[in-house]
């Protein structure tokens, strides 16, 4: 009887002793609110608005710095994940090269780490400080920041882009082999769904709007949803019953205009995935060898756009819980502004070994995921990954870009071809100089007599080597 009120009493305890330990936060998250992109100006008659597609809007602007607040309330003040100074050691951003997403991580980050928390500069510093050149009311300036280093100390992280055309992630290449393979929806496929609305075109066009396809009631949803989420002014404004089917169609068949195939699927999600992977791997071999310390990378941002993440949520099968209904329903295909997806590494330290280490999986935070159809484990998760993605980056790497690595769009043949061509050129050239250099000089060798005048209108002759005629060597 002793031993097993000690047996219970011990396992009682172990249990209010287990803890798990946050290892690795991978954030993957949407822009702000932006202006129209799809060009349906007969919405709103506000120019600022019409007139700059794309831009990120000051609404936008202030979602992510309220996102970025949120984060860092978590992550720094609550489970003191992160440090309250950033260090640049912890965290890695990146985003593509528009303006609205470097501008919506700016907010981002700007959030985590508010103002007040930037460097400062001794005295030392202050006076090396400065540009070599002379700068109008220095010293004023200086006296205002209060020893910070920019104003009201703040803080400036490092975002990573590149350009389109060596964007990987952002902009997906056509060339990886094995998705290319993959069946797609055809056109055919579309045309019969869009025949089934014809009714609901006609309605539109009496607001002046031309919409003929499934395609067109969609973005024009998005553009609805970008005028409405921005508190801009409505210029057009369809009544109840039009609006309801609009919504009904974006809900039915939204997702088949977003993914219209797996391939775009897998194309979109792929990069981002193996990213991700990548991480939770490197971290994990870390933990397991007892080599993590506290200055390894704890956290990776993702700027991505609202079809990469419904790519990555279809890749991975992921449901939510409605608050209201509790129903559990694909997370809906209009994913709005500044949303994001987090997958957190945990280590159960009551553990040991592969079954110690699982993933959550959260979509935005007032949303709860119901999981990754059982794949809460590292191993598993890891494995439905490269199932579906890849075994790892350098195999991404060599399907989609060849031998060359990122980026590159060669294979070994293809560039020994374009070395060939190069090497023939460059001879053609080589041989084309050395036979204008030797011409030149034979006719430098043949003297000519040319008269000259001087003072006194005197005449003389003088016999020197001046060419009979101008070559161009260039």
């Amino acid at each position: 009887m002793t031993i097993t009120l000690y047996l219970v009493l011990a396992l009682f305890l172990s249990s209010i002793l287990a803890e798990e330990q946050l290892l690795f936060v991978s954030t993957i998250l949407r822009h702000g609110a932006r202006n129209m992109i799809f060009g349906n100006h007969m919405l709103t008659d506000d120019e600022k608005f019409t007139h700059n597609p794309g831009r990120l809007t000051d609404v936008g602007k202030h979602q992510l710095y309220l996102l970025g607040n949120q984060l860092g309330r978590y992550y720094i003040e609550h489970l003191k994940f992160l440090p309250p100074l950033y260090d640049p050691r912890l965290i890695t951003v990146r985003t593509s090269a528009l303006n609205r997403t470097i501008e919506s991580v700016q907010g981002l980050l700007t959030g985590m780490y508010t103002p007040g928390t930037g460097p400062l500069l001794n005295d030392n510093l202050k006076s090396k400080a400065v540009p070599p050149i002379r700068v109008e009311n220095a010293e004023s300036i200086i006296s205002t920041l209060q020893g910070a280093a920019l104003p009201a100390r703040m803080r400036v992280v490092p975002i990573h882009t590149t350009s389109e055309n060596n964007d990987y992630i952002f902009e997906p290449h056509n060339t990886c082999k094995s998705v290319n393979t993959e069946n797609t929806v055809h056109k055919a496929d579309f045309q019969k769904v869009d025949q089934n609305y014809t009714a609901l075109y006609k309605k539109i066009a009496n607001y002046g709007i031309r919409v003929n396809s499934v395609e067109g009631v969609y973005n024009l949803y998005n553009d609805m949803a970008t005028v409405e989420g921005n508190g801009v002014n409505w210029k057009v404004k369809f009544p109840n019953d039009i609006t309801k089917e609009i919504l009904e169609v974006v809900e039915r068949h939204g997702r088949m205009v977003m993914l219209y195939s797996k391939r775009k699927i897998k194309l979109l999600s792929h990069a981002p995935l193996v990213e991700v992977a990548k991480y939770f791997e490197e971290i994990y071999n870390k933990a397991k060898n007892g080599t993590l310390t506290d200055t390894d990378l704890k956290m990776s941002i993702l700027h991505v756009s609202d079809i990469h993440l419904l790519a990555i949520s279809q890749i991975l099968k992921l449901s939510i819980i409605k608050k209201d209904t509790k129903e559990k329903v694909l997370v809906p295909v209009d994913i709005p502004y500044a949303s994001f997806l987090r997958f957190e590494l945990y280590k159960d330290t009551a553990r040991a070994g592969e079954d110690a280490y699982r993933v959550k999986v959260i979509f935005n935070n007032d949303t709860t995921v119901f999981g990754v159809e059982g794949l809460e484990s590292l191993n598993a998760f890891i494995k439905h990954l490269k199932a579906n993605t890849y075994p790892n980056e350098d195999a991404f790497y060599k399907d989609c870009f060849g031998e060359g690595g990122s980026g590159s769009t060669y294979d070994k043949s293809k560039f020994i071809m374009v070395a060939l061509i190069i090497m023939a050129v460059l001879l053609a050239v080589f041989g084309l100089s050395w036979f204008l250099v030797i011409r030149k000089t034979k006719v430098r060798n043949e003297p000519t007599l040319e008269s000259v005048t001087v003072e006194g209108n005197q005449k003389r002759n003088y016999t020197g080597l001046i060419p009979q005629e101008k070559i161009d060597c260039t």
